[in-house]
């Protein structure tokens, strides 16, 4: 599961898919809502080819997460995962330097490969 969706989830969407569910019930568009965009996300994350409506999708998680106060990740920083992961990921190849690789993490680059690391991997991971 990608990072930006890890992020939503665990930023408070589960609880709000609870509360939602509990408060408006399975029918109400408000579920469907919520529901949908984590569905919107898992077939990005399966065919990023597909077809979805990013504004209406980050506008409903917007709304979603101004609902709810969450203690674990603030809402700018899942948005913006979630901006970044949504606008495609960037891979930065012949890497060789932590130097360079330390600038990178700085731009906001997804992945890197190259002498200074031995295969593709997110960076976050890597620093």
């Amino acid at each position: 599961m990608p990072k930006a969706l890890n992020s939503l989830l665990a930023g408070g969407w589960r609880d709000l898919l609870s509360l939602t569910w509990i408060r408006h019930g399975p029918d109400s568009k408000l579920w469907h809502d919520y529901l949908g965009a984590v569905d919107s996300l898992v077939l990005f994350t399966k065919d990023p080819d597909s077809e979805i409506n990013l504004p209406e999708l980050l506008r409903t998680i917007q709304d979603g997460l101004s609902s709810i106060s969450s203690s674990h990740l603030p809402s700018a920083q899942i948005r913006d995962e979630l901006r970044q992961f949504l606008e495609r990921e960037v891979i930065v190849t012949q890497v060789e330097s932590r130097e360079l690789l330390a600038l990178l993490v700085q731009l906001g680059v997804d992945y890197a490969q190259g002498t200074a690391i031995e295969k593709p991997g997110m960076l976050d991971s890597l620093v």
